[in-house]
């Protein structure tokens, strides 16, 4: 079973991945982030740790334009 999650950011205020492995670590640690990623301009599979297993998600990342807006 998958999901389909869309978040809509403003890329200079996006978290670096070290904030981000930071706050990953902070609420339990049970995630890890394998792979060195640019979540602003990057896209494609992202491989992560979850309780020790492999796992992962799918990153696409893009500007906001007129057609999207509609």
């Amino acid at each position: 079973m998958s999901y389909d999650l869309n978040a809509y950011l403003r890329s200079e205020s996006f978290p670096t991945l070290a904030v981000i492995r930071e706050q990953l670590q902070r609420a339990g640690g049970r995630v890890l982030i394998a792979d060195e990623i640019d979540f602003t301009k990057d896209t494609g599979h992202v491989a992560v740790i979850l309780d020790g297993a492999p796992t992962g998600f799918e990153v696409y990342s893009s500007e906001i334009d007129e057609d999207r807006r509609a």
